[in-house]
């Protein structure tokens, strides 16, 4: 009979097992690198896609709040509101979620913010309302209608079609 090996790993040199600590300590800290390089790589991506959204957005808010273009040409409806009245909050989330199917060409949607100069004195000049108003102003800019409350997104496409169209 042959005996059997033994089943204990040979040692190495010192050197030898030295080496091999060394190795698995560098692959350590590749790896943690690597993760910390990842990490910071998401990181700068959603901070890149988020300031390129605000940015978005920013340029968005100024533009429905631009009050110049109303009266060159273009029918407009213009929101009295204050960001602090929940009715205005919930006109200007129907009066949203419908506007995307209007082209500038054919009918103008701004804000007359109650908290900004321009706003009040647009509003001013237009109505005695301060919230939850919407005014419909012909291609000329003057006065044509005035609508109040939370009117819900089927009934401001129906008014907006109509004012469209020169019915209000």
């Amino acid at each position: 009979m042959s005996k059997s090996k033994s089943s204990k790993p040979r040692q190495g040199s010192p050197d030898t097992q030295a080496r091999k600590r060394e190795e698995k300590a560098r692959r350590q800290q590749r790896r943690r690198r690597n993760r910390i390089l990842g990490i910071v790589a998401v990181l700068v991506v959603v901070a890149a896609a988020g300031g390129w959204g605000l940015y978005a957005y920013n340029q968005g808010e100024e533009r429905i709040r631009d009050l110049t273009a109303v009266g060159k040409g273009v029918p407009a409806v213009v929101q009295v509101h204050d960001a602090t009245c929940p009715v205005c909050s919930e006109l200007r989330a129907n009066v949203e979620s419908i506007e995307g199917g209007y082209s500038e060409e054919e009918l103008l949607i701004r804000i007359a913010d109650v908290h900004t100069d321009e706003g009040v004195a647009f509003a001013a000049r237009h109505t005695t309302a301060r919230r939850a108003t919407l005014l419909f102003l012909d291609a000329e800019g003057e006065l044509v209608d005035v609508r109040s409350g939370a009117i819900p997104p089927e009934d401001l496409r129906l008014l907006f079609s109509r004012h469209i169209a020169g019915e209000l």
